[in-house]
């Protein structure tokens, strides 16, 4: 929150998270861009229910808490990765090696994992890795880039190096799982293709991470088919 927020304001991207928080809250029915008289009531009512000095304004005191329990800050931006290892490392193997080598992190750095079946059959693992409750408010920042981009990102590695001179390319079913994982969670906080970066498109990333076996154009391109293909969802640039 840059400033105060009040009857009046908007149409604006911060007053629309606002009315999106407090409709998670169940204190307002829909969330919009604009500071209605509606939102004003719920704030109020918000701010009576917690003790905050109910003067209908949102202010640091009131966003605080409004992040507080309902999540961080908003996801707005999907990181993918890729481990540059054995394929055959598990979400456990990862974790250790976070812990051993980078203190500081609190064991695994990303949210999502995606694994190829240990036996080798055509079937892709989604294990959970960082904690996050599946919203579009970020808890747990991870720490899987360089950067303020942690604190309002979610992250999906792929175990296995794609690199074109070390590596091997990312298996189909892998590659439909991901691209099914990605428009997923466009869809469910209202993001789009342009909002699915690899590591090292991430300012001040100094990497090769995903790996040049993964064409990130493509990604983009089909998670934007996959969403045009959802009735009345289109595709946001």
């Amino acid at each position: 929150m840059t400033g105060l927020i009040r009857a009046g304001d908007g149409p604006s991207l911060e007053v629309y998270r606002l009315t999106e928080m407090l409709c998670s809250m169940g204190y307002l029915a829909e969330p919009g861009d604009k500071f209605s008289e509606a939102v004003s009531e719920a704030v109020f009512g918000f701010q009576l229910t917690y003790g905050l000095g109910a003067d209908g304004i949102v202010g640091p005191v009131t966003w605080g808490k409004l992040t507080e329990l309902v999540g961080g800050p908003r996801i707005d931006s999907l990181i993918i990765h890729h481990t540059a290892g054995s394929r055959q490392n598990t979400v456990e193997d990862i974790d250790t090696y976070h812990r051993q080598m980078h203190p500081t992190w609190g064991g695994i750095a990303y949210q999502y994992v995606l694994r190829q079946h240990r036996d080798g059959l055509p079937l892709v693992e989604i294990a959970k890795g960082r904690d996050h409750d599946g919203g579009p408010w970020l808890g747990l920042a991870g720490t899987h880039v360089m950067g303020e981009v942690n604190s309002h990102s979610v992250a999906v590695v792929l175990i296995g190096d794609f690199d074109r001179q070390a590596g091997k390319p990312v298996p189909e079913p892998m590659y439909q799982t991901l691209i099914a994982l990605l428009g997923t969670w466009c869809v469910a906080w209202d993001l789009g293709p342009a909002d699915i970066y690899g590591h090292h498109e991430v300012p001040g990333n100094a990497t090769s991470c995903p790996g040049d076996l993964i064409d990130l154009d493509r990604v983009r391109l089909d998670v934007g088919d996959l969403l045009i293909a959802i009735p009345g969802r289109g595709v946001r640039s």
